[in-house]
């Protein structure tokens, strides 16, 4: 019995360095995601940085292919990716608290949006994306990443939907709402890490223009555009919970009737005029011109 302990407290020994040895080379990849990739992955600079000895990581991986099959899951690991946690916390949150809806999606999507542009994933991340195309381990692991992320949110937008009384707009589901904001939240960081001018932060106007009632614990805080477009996409794609016998459903599910809750949408939410209809180039022309021969001068 006196020697369980001790090999239990090896076992964790051993684990923290093979924890260690991945954390050095997720650094090593955060610090230099382009090139070649796994290059630079070496194991005497994994073994410097993590503090270890160089037998250790043989130790743990018989070579180096073997360490960089393990980092690649190390790596996409959902639970490394705080923005998305930060974000469902947000929301969480907010709810509770009993916020407008308004308020909920602003604070969830600007604590997304800044968490992910503060984040070394995604250049990492996109470095992976160009290899997955050639290696198979590395495109699954996409995979699996994106599912663990789509499966957490799905839980998440479920309890949103739920707090405010709305189902998903057929075709669309729940998981359908996650995969679109989470592509949405992806491409507006590579565009600002890029071309920052192109992704407001700040959209002073439509903030200006906000019609909706305050409460005094409300922060009133900015709209960015990845915001402001998830405000959008919602009544998109949700639909009020009404009775399927409700005489009101059938609205709801005609075109006609997702386009006049747009407008709706639109100008109560945002305060602004929609764009005007076209003219109507159907209607009869005026007595003056309708068969009357050209006035002669």
């Amino acid at each position: 019995m006196p020697g369980r302990p001790r090999r239990t407290a090896k076992a964790e020994s051993a684990a923290q360095t093979r924890l260690d040895l991945l954390e050095a080379g997720a650094s090593i990849l955060h610090d230099q995601p382009a090139g070649a990739i796994f290059s630079q992955v070496k194991a005497s600079e994994v073994a410097r940085r993590a503090n270890r000895t160089i037998g250790a990581f043989y130790h743990h991986w018989d070579d180096q292919e073997s360490y960089h099959h393990d980092l690649v899951s190390y790596a996409l690991s959902a639970e490394r990716l705080s923005s998305t946690s930060s974000a469902s916390n947000s929301v969480m949150a907010s709810m509770a608290s009993e916020l407008p809806m308004e308020e909920i999606v602003r604070r969830g999507a600007r604590t997304n949006f800044e968490g992910l542009r503060e984040s070394s994933f995604v250049p990492l991340f996109l470095t992976l994306w160009g290899r997955q195309a050639s290696d198979d381990h590395v495109r699954q692991q996409l995979k699996r990443h994106y599912e663990s992320v789509t499966d957490h949110l799905v839980g998440v937008y479920a309890d949103f939907f739920e707090s405010q009384g709305w189902d998903p707009r057929p075709p669309f589901t729940i998981r359908d709402f996650a995969v679109t904001l989470t592509a949405l939240v992806e491409g507006l960081t590579v565009r600002w890490a890029v071309d920052p001018d192109a992704v407001p932060l700040e959209m002073r106007s439509v903030q200006s223009s906000m019609r909706v009632e305050r409460q005094d614990d409300l922060d009133a805080g900015p709209w960015d555009l990845f915001g402001i477009v998830v405000l959008a996409l919602i009544p998109s794609m949700t639909v009020p919970r009404i009775k399927r016998d409700s005489e009101l459903w059938a609205d709801h599910e005609d075109v006609r009737g997702l386009v006049r809750r747009l407008r709706e949408t639109w100008e109560s939410m945002v305060g602004l005029s929609p764009p005007a209809e076209a003219p109507d180039h159907t209607a009869p022309e005026s007595a003056d011109h309708c068969g009357a021969e050209p006035r002669r001068t």
